[in-house]
């Protein structure tokens, strides 16, 4: 009996040794999975991270060609209202220009006659005076 004593606190010093380096064991291949189960969701996450920059990416340059588009459109309405109002004056000068041109010519022909009919005035005035 005295052996099986002696021989108890033995057994439970080894099996304890076991036990502890069992669990240690386990633990060590835990933190490996839970190592690689985080390597892996960290992959997962920055995959997902990079696909949705890109398809903001996309989202950016569609928005920023729609916009550059609007503007071409406007641009050209403008353009066209702008050739539109000079047209519009150059008509308007033109007019102007000719009715002016006319007055002118209309005052002109006036002064002429005006001038013709003093000059025959003048000529009876002296043929009645000879």
């Amino acid at each position: 009996m005295t052996s099986a004593m002696t021989l108890a606190p033995v057994l439970r010093s080894v099996i304890g040794r076991t036990v502890v380096l069992s669990l240690m064991g386990a633990l060590a291949a835990c933190g490996e999975r839970v190592e690689d189960h985080a390597e892996r969701t960290g992959n997962a996450i920055a995959a997902d991270v990079h696909a949705a920059t890109g398809n903001v990416v996309e989202s950016v340059d569609r928005l920023t060609d729609t916009m550059a588009n609007s503007l071409d459109s406007a641009a050209a309405r403008s353009l066209d209202r702008a050739a539109d109002r000079l047209d519009g004056a150059a008509d308007r000068l033109r007019d102007d220009v000719r009715r002016h041109g006319d007055e002118a010519a209309d005052r002109a022909g006036a002064a002429l006659q005006q001038a013709g009919d003093d000059l025959r005035d003048r000529d009876d005035t002296r043929e009645g005076k000879r």
